[in-house]
C-alpha cells in the first residue's frame, strides 16, 4: 500500500511577519549593524538574517528575544498591534527602511544651529519636487 505524503505548500509572509521584518531591520540599521554582524551575534548567516528581515522565515518568541538583546532593544519594539498603524507612523517606519535614513538622522541630530538644520529640510524638500 502506497503512502500518501502531505502536501506542503510554501507559506506566504503574512502582513505581521513583514511588519516585524521591517522593524528588525530599521533597528538593525539604527545600531549600525550589516545583516552579517547581526547574524554573528545570533549564530546564524547572514541570509538567515535577510530571510527574517522579508518575512520569508517565521521567528519564534526565543529568536526574537536573542534579536532584541543583540540590537540591545526592548522586545516591545518588536511587538506589532492588530490596530493599524496612523498613516504618519506607517510613514516614518517605511522611511527608517531606508538604508540612508540613519546615517542622515544622526547627522541631522548633530546639527545645534537651527538656522543651519532648517536649511537641510529645505534642501532636501527641494530635491524631492519634481
Amino acid at each position: 500500500m502506497k503512502r500518501l505524503e502531505p502536501r506542503h505548500e510554501p507559506r506566504k509572509a503574512t502582513q505581521e511577519d513583514l511588519k516585524l521584518g521591517e522593524r528588525i531591520r530599521a533597528r538593525r540599521l539604527m545600531a549600525g549593524l550589516s545583516q552579517e554582524a547581526l547574524g554573528e551575534k545570533l549564530g546564524v548567516t547572514f541570509q538567515q538574517v535577510q530571510k527574517y528581515e522579508r518575512g520569508t522565515n517565521r521567528i519564534t518568541f526565543v529568536r526574537l528575544q536573542q534579536i532584541a538583546d543583540a540590537l540591545d532593544e526592548g522586545l516591545q519594539y518588536f511587538t506589532i498591534s492588530k490596530k493599524p498603524m496612523s498613516k504618519s507612523a506607517e510613514t516614518l517606519q517605511g522611511a527608517l527602511t531606508h538604508p540612508h535614513a540613519i546615517r542622515l538622522l544622526k547627522a541631522f541630530n548633530k546639527i545645534e544651529d537651527n538656522q543651519r538644520s532648517l536649511l537641510l529640510v529645505q534642501l532636501a524638500e527641494t530635491l524631492t519636487e519634481g
